[in-house]
């Protein structure tokens, strides 16, 4: 109910996810980042249904989103505080397992980049467990 009249709609889609926003320049709302299963290439457009108002649209624009980087090397050696190796994030896929629940081998874990309207959705661990993310920002 906060947002103005005139706003900005923003989508982006990259392969199997899909993130939602708009904003009038001083609220902007965003959706969670979600698994679409439709990525038929197609047509995009607007629709409204007729509330008795008048509609205007400008500016439609659209445009392929950006390429993300491809990891070649992933590290997956694990070390504590201390610097002491712990041990390594690897194995290899549970068929049975990953079809179900949509997951990845520890081999592969981390390669998909899920990354929409600058937000970022991580992948679900090979591990149904709790887990803490650690992001460092590089310098």
């Amino acid at each position: 109910p906060d947002i103005g009249s005139s706003m900005r709609l923003s989508a982006e889609v990259r392969g199997n996810w899909a993130a939602i926003s708009i904003t009038d320049g001083q609220h902007t709302y965003t959706s969670e980042i979600v698994r679409v299963s439709n990525t038929t290439a197609g047509t995009a457009g607007l629709m409204h249904t007729d509330d008795g108002a008048t509609q205007t649209f400008s500016n439609f624009e659209l445009r392929r989103s950006p390429e993300l980087v491809t990891d070649e090397h992933l590290e997956r050696k694990l070390y504590d505080a201390r610097g002491v190796y712990r041990g390594e994030m690897k194995g290899s896929r549970q068929e049975i397992y990953d079809a179900f629940m949509g997951v990845s081998s520890w081999d592969e874990f981390g390669r998909e980049k899920i990354i929409l309207l600058d937000a970022y959705r991580p992948e679900r661990s090979p591990y149904p467990r709790d887990w803490v993310l650690v992001l460092e920002k590089q310098r």
